[in-house]
């Protein structure tokens, strides 16, 4: 299986993976499976989602860190 580290700043962000609410930031999720890509969105009131799309690899594990952006008032 493959495990998943979600790191942003600020923290407290809600982490979906592929469509799903996994939990907040910072966040390690356990029992993947690693094949194909992943899609990641992180969400966070006041601030622009940020989604990317991760790709396994041949890799069981995976850290991705991002910096959410003030949303514009």
């Amino acid at each position: 299986f493959g495990k998943l580290v979600v790191r942003s700043t600020p923290e407290e962000a809600d982490v979906y993976v592929d469509n799903t609410h996994r939990g907040k930031t910072p966040l390690t999720i356990d029992n993947l499976t690693p094949t194909g890509e992943i899609n990641i969105e992180l969400r966070k009131r006041g601030y622009k989602p940020v989604t990317e799309t991760l790709h396994w690899e041949d890799r069981n594990y995976l850290v991705w860190e991002a910096t959410l952006r003030r949303s514009q008032p």
